[in-house]
């Protein structure tokens, strides 16, 4: 398997809508795609992954790949598991449905040391050919990377292909960013506040959650900075910090899919024990995204903004 894998461009950390219904999911593929974001990172924190039996997230991902190959959009589906053994099912399954890489993040039921971190995505990388992009998100796991364990990682694989970093540690973002300037490894942000920072200083591409709602928006700075357009660049970041204050930044999560409805996408309630938003938290939120919208429109014009 090709190892030389680029993951340049924006990638939405998509919600799950209800299993059976393709009709949801393939409609809001068609819109991503539509936006020009190079592909979807699926079952993941946003996606709802670890409240998701193996055998579901499986079937998921199966259906996700059928409509994004049509739709030329790739895939990252996101594998992690406490248990070691189901995390090479869930890799081993998505290398063959063909997923464009996996992401994996630590074990979140205990602390562990800099050589169990290192020993953990050694063996995995060693027991698997899928390219994989380690999951760095501390908030949940309690592990956090470090350059020096990374730098051991790194040394001894040569199927991790990138990083998803979530998380403000910008001694970490400093050494990632000089490797993804030098070619060694795909810089993935996923704190939607730090897009430009970090794309400015050679990030290769954004993971957000919110993008469900905007995604052009996300598309946009990635290539306004491309284009070495601050001015637009600038703009871009500030309506994205705008969305995410209008989403709560995801939390609780029924803000993202509750978003998604109110725009006539139907992907169903939270999860449990995840709650759904009050009666009052979602009238505020309709009010605040039909203004946003409007805002949008007014200032790019309304050819330049998707339907939503």
């Amino acid at each position: 398997m090709n190892m030389n894998v680029n993951l340049q461009g924006v990638w939405v950390a998509m919600i799950t809508p209800n299993i059976d219904d393709e009709d949801v999911l393939k409609k809001m593929l068609n819109k991503f795609k539509q936006t020009g974001i190079r592909g979807v990172f699926i079952l993941g924190t946003t996606g709802e992954g670890m409240l998701l039996t193996p055998l579901e997230r499986k079937l998921f991902a199966e259906k996700v790949l059928i409509f994004a190959n049509e739709m030329d959009v790739d895939v990252i589906v996101h594998v992690s598991h406490d248990h070691f053994a189901e995390v090479l099912d869930l890799a081993e399954h998505a290398a063959k449905i063909s997923a464009h890489a996996i992401a994996v993040a630590m074990p979140a039921h205990y602390r562990l040391d800099p050589h169990e971190i290192a020993s953990y995505f050694i063996r995995l990388a060693k027991a698997i050919e899928i390219p994989i992009v380690i999951y760095d998100i501390p908030s949940v796991t309690g592990n956090m990377l470090s350059s020096d364990i990374l730098a051991q990682i790194l040394s001894e694989t040569n199927n991790i292909i990138g990083l998803k970093i979530s998380h403000y540690d910008w001694k970490l973002w400093e050494y990632v960013l000089n490797l993804a300037v030098n070619g060694g490894i795909n810089v993935l942000i996923g704190v939607d506040n730090l897009c430009l920072a970090a794309l400015s200083s050679g990030a290769t591409g954004i993971v957000s959650g919110p993008a469900n709602i905007f995604p052009e928006v996300y598309v946009e700075l990635y290539q306004a900075v491309q284009n070495r357009n601050i001015s637009r660049a600038i703009q871009c970041q500030q309506l994205i910090n705008k969305i995410c204050q209008i989403l709560h930044y995801g939390t609780p999560l029924a803000f993202i899919k509750e978003a998604l409805d109110i725009f006539g996408y139907s992907v169903g309630p939270v999860r449990p024990p995840l709650r759904p938003l009050t009666s009052d938290e979602r009238e505020v939120l309709a009010q605040a995204l039909i203004s946003f919208s409007h805002s949008l429109a007014a200032l790019w014009g309304e050819k330049e903004v998707i339907s939503r």
